[in-house]
């Protein structure tokens, strides 16, 4: 049986800046059809779901450094479907002491979603 291969998202921008609660990323991100997330979710109306908005969410956050546990998200709003072939915004707001973590997926026309991460220890 041949496999199907599927793309990733392209991070076509990255912008970092310091703020004075921490700093501030932006990237711009494209999200082709053949995206992993999209398959199945759902067959006749592919989008990308929420909990593949917060993985991305985390696994950026990690490469920056912020290495805490996932502990809690509070404020989650998803607005608007992410659809195959669009180029979005991913902004984080990251404190200094990397307790918690802003996010927000928007282009132009407005917000897709957004929502705060608190994160704690990893010991267990």
């Amino acid at each position: 049986m041949k496999m199907a291969t599927h793309e990733k998202h392209t991070v076509l921008r990255f912008e970092k800046n310091d703020t004075e609660a921490g700093f501030t990323v932006e990237y711009e991100l494209y999200f082709p059809a053949t995206l992993i997330h999209f398959q199945g979710h759902f067959s006749d109306f592919p989008l990308l779901p929420g909990i593949a908005q917060v993985d991305m969410v985390m696994t950026f956050s990690r490469s920056l450094g912020v290495d805490g546990g996932f502990s809690s998200i509070e404020r989650l709003k998803f607005v608007r479907p992410i659809f195959p072939e669009r180029r979005i915004i991913l902004t984080l707001n990251v404190t200094h002491s990397k307790s918690r973590v802003n996010f927000q997926f928007l282009d132009d026309d407005g917000s897709y979603s957004q929502g705060r991460i608190l994160l704690g220890s990893l010991d267990v």
